[in-house]
């Protein structure tokens, strides 16, 4: 039970440094652009593809909604179940002009630092698309929501591109940057 996870390690317009790219089981056949100096290979023995698949998650999973329809109104509050001391302000501005401008939400709150954003969207009556829009506008903006440091991208880079970690030791490692 060993897999390998190709990790960015650089950063760039479109990964961080430490971002888990692609998880697979043991002996990859890796692509040959696929190693140093773009990528390193963490390898992490003590467990299967499936038990390290949850870290590929991105921030998406965050965005909570309700629905509720009273007296002809629908009204979808969407909760972003992170920190709200852990957004970044373009992200809240972001949010907060195109779901005023295009979904003419009513924010309730971005002040409590330590607790989720949330914000009300009325006449949202199609909540599927609703969903999709903001998944497919603002996903990207939050990025991969687990990374490896970058102290340990070095040490995979000093080593010749590969580390080798227990699976305690990469769940130690991993960075929640979303907790």
């Amino acid at each position: 039970m060993t897999v390998e996870v190709l990790v960015n390690a650089i950063e760039h317009s479109s990964a961080l440094k430490g971002q888990l790219i692609s998880i697979q089981d043991q002996p990859a056949t890796w692509g040959s652009r696929e190693g140093l100096p773009d990528y390193v290979i963490v390898i992490i023995t003590g467990t299967t593809k499936e038990q390290a698949m949850p870290y590929m998650d991105t921030a998406s999973n965050l965005f909570n909604y309700s629905h509720v329809t009273g007296g002809g109104v629908h009204t979808v509050t969407v909760t972003v179940d992170v920190p709200v001391k852990n957004l970044g302000g373009g992200f809240k501005a972001d949010t907060k002009a195109y779901l005023e401008d295009i979904w003419g939400a009513t924010f309730t709150s971005w002040t409590a630092p330590n607790g989720p954003a949330t914000f009300e969207v009325e006449d949202a009556t199609d909540l599927n698309d609703l969903k999709a829009d903001i998944l497919d506008k603002f996903d990207n903006k939050l990025g991969p929501r687990y990374i490896f440091s970058s102290a340990d991208v070095d040490t995979a880079v000093s080593n010749g591109g590969t580390i080798t970690v227990t699976k305690a030791q990469a769940e130690a490692r991993i960075i929640d940057r979303y907790a």
